[in-house]
């Protein structure tokens, strides 16, 4: 029963308020200090080296030739802030958006397009289910706890761990193949809510 883990929370309630405030989605992006016509990856999760981050913004900076640009939103804080800064700089410069803690994750995750969390270990990533929760295209780490919830090309993608050139190839076909992002987010929201 996924909601009896510490730190989850109901999946009904998170579908009932993305779902309402994806209503005005341009709006809320506004307000949030966000692109109107990018495509926008997010991850929640403490910013730290087991979380992966830096590959993530590896492969965010190898995504250039794409239709529409694509933009990383980082949701959370940590050690690595500072490293996490100087890496976007360098790789993807002015395509990261660090948008620190936020106790709200919810409006976060109702303007992306793509969540993904390349971590190195999870356990049941709370994260994760209320992305799949809220219908978002999901890219995951090859590891257990990440397995659990995304089968790769059913409720979403999984590539290995470090590899930078997998992950970005994931976040560019869901970027570039709206009707497989929408059918693996469908198949993901039903998953979780099993």
């Amino acid at each position: 029963n996924l909601r009896a883990i510490s730190g989850s929370r109901s999946i009904a309630p998170i579908q009932a308020r993305v779902e309402s405030l994806r209503a005005d989605r341009a709006a809320l992006r506004t307000r949030l200090g966000l692109p109107e016509s990018n495509k926008l990856v997010l991850c929640v999760a403490r910013l730290d080296h087991q979380k992966c981050q830096g590959d993530l913004i590896s492969a965010i900076g190898r995504l250039v030739a794409l239709p529409t640009p694509i933009r990383l939103v980082l949701v959370g804080e940590g050690a690595d802030e500072t490293a996490l800064r100087t890496a976007a700089a360098r790789e993807a410069p002015g395509r990261v958006i660090f948008a620190g803690h936020q106790s709200d994750p919810i409006p976060w995750l109702a303007v992306a397009d793509i969540f993904a969390l390349p971590s190195l270990a999870e356990g049941l990533p709370g994260a994760l289910i209320e992305a799949m929760a809220a219908r978002l295209a999901c890219v995951a780490s090859d590891i257990p706890g990440n397995r659990d919830l995304v089968q790769d090309g059913s409720t979403g993608l999984i590539v290995p761990t470090h590899d930078v050139g997998a992950l970005a190839a994931a976040i560019a076909r869901l970027a570039t193949d709206e009707k497989l992002a929408t059918e693996l987010a469908a198949r993901g929201r039903e998953h979780v809510q099993h």
